[in-house]
């Protein structure tokens, strides 16, 4: 690893439409270098909570407001990727890291999401070609309720049992 996205240099943003933006631009979450290629991270997760699954995970951690939700659709894989397709074209705009290449490392909580995930990047680069150019997406899925620690924003829901990562693409 380069940088950590708290080390990553970037221009100061400039006028806008008229609008000057703030310097608290999208950023780029690392730097890695692979061979001789520099290349910018920038990490994501996608999951949904059904109702069994919530309910488990609302007793698992009571403290959190966790309700059950709606299946994962193509919709929120489009929206998802859209979203961090922009940051990371506003990133690499902006970056004075120099690298050639993004990648979107998307954790995925089911193979069912990391399906539409793919698809939905698939329908993208025939879209919206410019949005993903220079893009590669990689997407980790996991399984099982000692994995829950990556979608939840709290070191203490790391467990001591072991997260099992199903497969990347």
């Amino acid at each position: 690893m380069r940088e950590t996205e708290m080390q990553v240099k970037y221009k100061k943003m400039e006028m806008e439409n008229g609008k000057k933006t703030d310097d608290n631009g999208k950023k780029t979450d690392y730097v890695c270098k692979i061979g001789d290629t520099i290349i910018g991270v920038s990490v994501t997760r996608a999951r949904s909570y059904f109702i069994d699954r919530a309910k488990k995970i609302a007793e698992k951690y009571p403290d959190r407001n966790i309700l059950p939700g709606k299946p994962f659709s193509l919709e929120d894989a489009i929206k998802l990727l859209k979203k961090k397709l922009e940051c990371i074209n506003e990133s690499n705009r902006y970056s004075l890291e120099n690298w050639t290449k993004q990648l979107l490392h998307v954790w995925s909580a089911e193979n069912d999401i990391s399906d539409k995930l793919e698809q939905a990047f698939h329908n993208l680069e025939r879209l919206e070609p410019e949005l993903v150019s220079n893009t590669v997406l990689l997407i980790t899925t996991t399984t099982g309720t000692a994995c829950d620690f990556i979608y939840m924003n709290d070191r203490k829901s790391m467990q001591n049992e072991q997260c099992y990562v199903g497969d990347n693409r």
